[in-house]
């Protein structure tokens, strides 16, 4: 239940962002969209109790935000990129034992609704630069 409701509430995201938002907030959507693909598809690479897939799909999202980040003069990019950081640090847990599963299961999931509400305040920026016409922000 709680997955489906994430994944509406990250559709609809999406669906905004893409609608309102600029060619940063695209590139974001784009890379996170793929990082949700992905992540299934890498999901049963298991050793040791660490998914070293889906820690690995995390670090390519963290080092792909990082760099629209460097690149970008815009706020939003750099706590994107530092919650994606979290959830690859959460991967970490599996190395304490099975009793942190639900731990980094739980912070995953708080940083996933931090990055979609850093996505929409971000989609919302973009739309007021453009319609005040404020190129300095950009």
């Amino acid at each position: 239940m709680i997955q489906l409701l994430v994944l509406a509430v990250s559709l609809i995201v999406a669906a905004v962002v893409i609608r309102v938002g600029g060619r940063e907030e695209r590139m974001a959507i784009a890379l996170l969209a793929a990082l949700s693909v992905l992540t299934p598809l890498v999901d049963g690479l298991e050793a040791d109790g660490t998914r070293w897939g889906v820690a690995l799909v995390d670090v390519a999202a963290f080092l792909g935000l990082t760099a629209i980040a460097l690149g970008r003069r815009r706020w939003w990019p750099i706590p994107l990129a530092g919650c994606q950081l979290v959830v690859v640090l959460t991967h970490a847990a599996g190395l304490g034992g099975d009793h942190w599963t639900w731990t980094a299961v739980t912070v995953r999931l708080i940083a996933w609704a931090v990055i979609l509400l850093i996505l929409i305040f971000a989609a919302y920026e973009a739309y007021i630069v453009r319609r005040y016409g404020l190129e300095s922000f950009q």
